[in-house]
């Protein structure tokens, strides 16, 4: 699972950069290669500035065109870094801008193609004009109706969480109407509008652009956000395809639907946080020990990347996903230590009885005259008329803090049988 716009931030790989051989060459070469299309910009000075250009590459990476290449860029080198372990996807998804780096996997763009076509499109998107992006708890079906008519129904992320985008002045009018209806929503940090009537303008040129690009089928299949089902051929390598990529509806839970429902299936997060983790562990249909997994931290955390990867690795591994531990710990880079000796001393522990030279004490080997006391008989335990009601009354009540543990969730299958039982699982984020 790819990501879109929005998990992006300063140091984003910054463990991996450093001590990942293959993440680090992807990187560089993706540096390389967008700085002829970012007008001399190289994306490792916004990614991994040094203490002088920090304020630079805020600045920076608020620009479109620059966010779309590092996303590429990093999400395309995570991929390979787990593709150097022998860890490669059979099925993907990409949430809107995601969708690119999924067909960049699968062969239908080249590394060339894509970093030029993400940031002519970043560019493109630039130059509309300003727009704003909502997020609204409703459902789909209602928020529909209600819509207005210059507003667009961006993403399509769960039955009740939609994204609603659109001009400035028109998205202001519709807080309000949400407001007075007592509908929830969150306001992104999105100075653009993406997949609205903004960006109507830009569309024949983006379509052009895309026309003179040799584009191939996919190697690996991948769901289409236009259709929310498999993406065929035609489609891949079709301009007008990718024209409706951008402005049309994601239809991303309707593709999530159509993996989750399979069976024997792991879910991987490929990019920062855990956006599209927590929303598959969500989804209706999925099952409480979905096995979803995130592999980059979020900017809110303070995690390594590298331990996040390896804990990754540890989890397919779990799934029964063969690992190639050769690459992870090549023989040429270990080293012999010398483990510390044992003595082996063998001291015994054995607690000796001591004889009791002492006479018995006369009281303890009285016979006693009550008969009934010298034998054990065995019988049945007699219940009340409501014992079943009585049973019901030993019913425990568990509070469990589940780190998404699958042996952890087989206990509290075990547990609600007979008790109640409330769990308690991890969020993307603090909030109320």
């Amino acid at each position: 699972m790819f990501p879109g716009v929005g998990d992006q931030y300063i140091n984003m790989g910054y463990d991996l950069y450093k001590h990942q051989k293959v993440f680090k060459d992807i990187i560089d070469e993706c540096a390389q290669i967008s700085q002829e299309y970012l007008d001399g910009i190289d994306i490792r000075d916004v990614l991994y500035p040094k203490d002088s250009g920090m304020e630079q590459a805020k600045e920076l990476i608020k620009k479109v065109e620059v966010t779309l290449s590092i996303l590429l860029s990093v999400e395309y080198a995570l991929a390979k870094q787990l593709e150097y372990f022998d860890v490669v996807p059979n099925q993907m998804i990409g949430h809107s801008l995601g969708e690119y780096s999924a067909a960049l996997v699968s062969g239908v763009f080249t590394l060339k193609q894509a970093l030029s076509l993400v940031v002519f499109r970043g560019k493109l998107i630039q130059s509309c004009e300003p727009g704003a992006m909502l997020v609204v708890n409703e459902d789909t079906q209602r928020l529909k109706e209600i819509l207005p008519p210059k507003l667009s129904l961006a993403v399509v992320n769960a039955p009740q969480l939609n994204m609603v985008s659109g001009a400035v002045e028109d998205i202001e009018k519709f807080e309000k109407e949400l407001k007075d209806s007592n509908i929830s929503y969150n306001k992104l940090k999105a100075n653009r509008a993406g997949h609205s009537s903004t960006l109507d303008p830009i569309l024949d040129d983006f379509e052009a652009f895309i026309d003179n690009m040799d584009l191939q089928r996919p190697k690996i299949p991948f769901i289409s956000n236009v259709t929310g089902d498999w993406i065929s051929d035609e489609d891949a390598t079709s301009a007008n395809y990718w024209r409706r990529h951008l402005r049309q509806t994601v239809q991303f839970h309707k593709g999530l639907s159509l993996l989750i429902n399979q069976s024997n299936t792991v879910f991987v997060e490929i990019g920062a946080g855990r956006g599209l983790t927590t929303i598959a562990k969500r989804h209706k249909d999925a099952s409480r020990s979905l096995p979803a997994y995130a592999s980059m931290k979020s900017a809110n955390k303070k995690t390594n990347d590298n331990n996040n990867l390896y804990e990754l690795l540890g989890f397919l591994w779990l799934e029964q996903y063969e690992i190639n531990w050769q690459t992870l710990t090549p023989p040429d880079n270990c080293k012999l230590l010398n483990l510390p000796t044992y003595a082996f001393d063998r001291k015994s522990y054995w607690l000796h009885r001591s004889l009791n030279t002492n006479k018995a004490d006369s009281s303890t080997l009285e016979k006693s005259e009550d008969i009934s006391t010298w034998f054990y008989t065995p019988s049945w335990i007699k219940l009340e008329a409501n014992y079943q009601n009585n049973l019901n009354q030993v019913a425990k009540n568990y509070i469990i803090f589940n780190p998404q543990n699958r042996l952890l969730d087989k206990v509290i299958n075990h547990l609600e049988i007979d008790n109640n039982v409330i769990c308690i699982n991890f969020g993307e984020k603090y909030q109320k």
